[in-house]
């Protein structure tokens, strides 16, 4: 996705646009996870945010942080937000 409004995303039709971060949701074992967090201690900008089935979170964002992403198409009234914080994340781990 593109990352503000200059640049179209096709949703909806040419009228509408994504706001929104890059977002990826993988599965992986805790070995491969401690390896991406190392990785991301180089790069401030990436965020993240691991669960395990046991509840055991681990992240980089803080308590009060969220990430947002935001759809919107002019030509219909919708906008739908997605937020992401850790204690919705966290829900997950219970699915």
């Amino acid at each position: 996705m593109r990352g503000h409004s200059a640049s179209p995303s096709r949703w909806g039709g040419p009228e509408g646009y994504v706001y929104q971060k890059a977002y990826l949701e993988f599965f992986c074992s805790t070995d491969k996870l401690q390896v991406l967090v190392d990785k991301c201690k180089s790069f401030p900008p990436i965020t993240y945010v691991a669960v395990n089935k046991g509840g055991t979170l681990v992240s980089n964002v803080g308590p009060n942080d969220v990430n947002v992403m935001q759809s919107r198409h002019l030509l219909v009234s919708l906008v739908d937000n997605d937020y992401i914080d850790g204690d919705i994340f966290a829900a997950f781990a219970d699915l």
